[in-house]
C-alpha cells in the first residue's frame, strides 16, 4: 500500500513543479489547471474500475474478513488466500489452480472464513431402513450417543442423537456433534474412526442403512 501512495505523492510534486515552471514562463496557471481538470476527468472515468479495485483492497485490509493464508469459501468456490493486490486477490483452489478475483467484486461476495472456526462439525447422514425395529433403533441411538460422549475429541455441547422423522423408505437419524480441532487432517482421522465405530454399531444392533433404490421407486 505504501508504494502506490508514494507514487501518487511523487506525481503530485511533479505536477506542481511543472505548473510553477509554466507560470514562470508566462503561461496562465488557471488555464493550465482547467485543461488538467478536463484531462483528469477523462482519466478518472477511464480508471473507474481500477479505483474501485484499489478501494476494495483497502477495505479488505481494514475490515480483514479474510487474511493471507486463510482458507475461505467465496461464491461457489473455495481456496486459500495467497495475495491481496491493488487490482485483484489471488486465491489457490483445492485443485491447486489459481483464481484472480477483482477486489471490487471479491469484497461484495459472501465470504466464509473457514480458517477462523474453532471446531468442525460432524454430522453424518444416517438414514436407516424403514424395517428397523423400535428396540434396535433405540439401542443403536443410545450406543451412538455413548460413543460420542466418551470420545475425548468430541465437544460436550451440542452433542445429540435423535430420531428425526420418517420417509416412506427410511428412518432419519439426526446426529450432530463437533470435533474439537482446526486441523483438517486430524479431523479426517477422527471422523474415520467414528464412522467405523458407527458401522460396527449398525451391525451389532441389527440396523441397516436405507436402500436408495426404494427412494427412486417411491419417487
Amino acid at each position: 500500500m505504501l508504494r502506490p501512495a508514494s507514487n501518487v505523492l511523487k506525481t503530485l510534486v511533479v505536477i506542481v513543479a511543472v505548473l510553477l515552471w509554466f507560470e514562470n514562463l508566462g503561461f496562465n496557471a488557471t488555464t493550465l489547471l482547467a485543461g488538467l481538470g478536463i484531462g483528469g476527468l477523462a482519466i478518472a472515468l477511464a480508471a473507474q474500475k481500477t479505483v474501485e479495485n484499489i478501494i476494495g483492497a483497502i477495505t479488505l485490509y481494514i475490515s480483514s474478513p479474510v487474511k493471507i493464508g486463510n482458507l475461505c469459501k467465496f461464491g461457489s468456490s473455495m481456496g486459500t488466500i495467497e495475495e491481496i493486490g491493488l487490482r485483484a486477490t489471488r486465491i489457490r483452489t483445492l485443485d491447486r489452480s489459481v483464481i484472480y478475483v477483482a477486489n471490487a467484486k471479491f469484497v461484495d461476495m459472501q465470504l466464509e472464513n473457514i480458517s477462523e472456526r474453532e471446531r468442525i462439525s460432524y454430522r453424518p447422514n444416517l438414514m436407516l431402513s424403514a424395517k428397523t425395529k423400535q428396540h434396535d433403533l433405540l439401542a443403536f441411538m443410545a450406543a451412538c450417543k455413548n460413543l460420542l460422549d466418551k470420545h475425548e475429541k468430541i465437544d460436550d455441547t451440542p452433542c445429540r442423537v435423535r430420531f428425526k422423522g420418517f420417509t416412506p423408505w427410511a428412518l432419519q437419524i439426526d446426529l450432530l456433534s463437533y470435533v474439537v480441532t482446526t486441523d483438517f487432517s486430524e479431523y479426517m482421522e477422527i471422523i474415520e474412526e467414528l464412522n467405523l465405530a458407527i458401522l460396527g454399531l449398525l451391525n451389532e444392533h441389527n440396523c441397516q442403512l436405507a436402500n436408495p433404490e426404494f427412494a427412486r421407486v417411491s419417487g
